[in-house]
């Protein structure tokens, strides 16, 4: 990886390796946002209370918890709010995300090409949201829930050749790293 540029005006170099992390994560993010443009990632406020109940106890699916990481909650105290936040906002967010996923898709298909792409501070800001979705996304996968969680898919990165959803995930780390000092930079 390598950078040139400025702020305003900067050439981002990937090497084929990080362009293939990230499309592994992307293609995660794709499919979980697919299902969320068909099914809604909370039931609607007008659930049977028979089938909340059930949710409750049967404890949630890797993919309900990648769903939250997408659309997390809202109203953590407040069930009936939460779900009329998300029955007013999802499709919408959904909406963005899916956008914002497809443009990036794009941007790799001329990073396989060229081995680099041009940034401007919107291109940034895309890229911003959309790789730490993708890392929010995988760590919901990896069961990232604390402090000591992430320090073992860290030390997995590290010691396991076969890690490899550890080591992507590790690597967007320092991807956001990198897109955060653009931003702040002068």
């Amino acid at each position: 990886m390598n950078i040139a540029g400025t702020r305003n005006r900067w050439v981002w170099y990937l090497e084929p390796r990080e362009i293939v992390g990230i499309e592994i994560a992307l293609s995660y993010y794709v499919e979980a946002l697919s299902q969320l443009r068909v099914t809604p990632a909370r039931p609607t406020c007008q659930t049977d209370p028979f089938a909340l109940w059930e949710r409750q106890f049967s404890g949630p699916q890797e993919d309900d918890e990648v769903r939250r990481a997408i659309l997390p909650n809202a109203y953590r105290d407040d069930e009936l709010a939460d779900a009329q936040f998300h029955d007013s906002h999802d499709a919408e967010e959904v909406a963005a995300r899916w956008e914002d996923a497809q443009e990036l898709q794009t941007d790799l298909e001329t990073l396989h090409q060229t081995g680099c792409i041009s940034m401007n501070p919107e291109v940034t800001q895309r890229w911003l949201r959309t790789v730490n979705a993708l890392r929010g996304m995988m760590a919901a996968r990896l069961a990232i829930t604390d402090q000591i969680s992430a320090d073992e898919v860290a030390r997995a990165a590290r010691e396991k050749p076969d890690a490899q959803e550890e080591c992507v995930y590790e690597w967007l780390g320092f991807v956001v790293e990198i897109l955060v000092e653009v931003e702040l930079s002068e």
